[in-house]
């Protein structure tokens, strides 16, 4: 997945945007965050599913929640806001309703 992400990234218009959860995003600048934050959420559900622990690194979890931190997804139903917990990866999960 990470090739394709940044495959994506490289061989796409940088200048272009995408709308996203009702804003007009950078695409150059927000996509590989989304991706990333999509990755590590279905990628924790898959293993616990499976019964298989999952810990995505702390620096890139604390990357991710201030990089997304002002998206409205957050607000969206059966999300809820980030806080400053010292542990990005279980406010992800939290805030994500998981």
């Amino acid at each position: 997945m990470a090739f394709t992400v940044d495959d994506l990234q490289r061989l796409s218009d940088l200048t272009a945007s995408a709308w996203q959860d009702g804003l007009d995003r950078d695409w150059s600048a927000d996509f590989p965050p989304r991706a990333g934050l999509e990755l590590i959420l279905h990628g924790y559900d898959v293993c616990q599913g499976l019964g298989v622990p999952f810990a995505p690194p702390a620096d890139l979890c604390a990357r991710l929640r201030e990089h997304t931190r002002d998206w409205p997804m957050w607000t969206s139903p059966g999300w809820s806001s980030l806080t400053e917990d010292a542990d990005a990866w279980t406010d992800l999960l939290r805030a994500s309703g998981r």
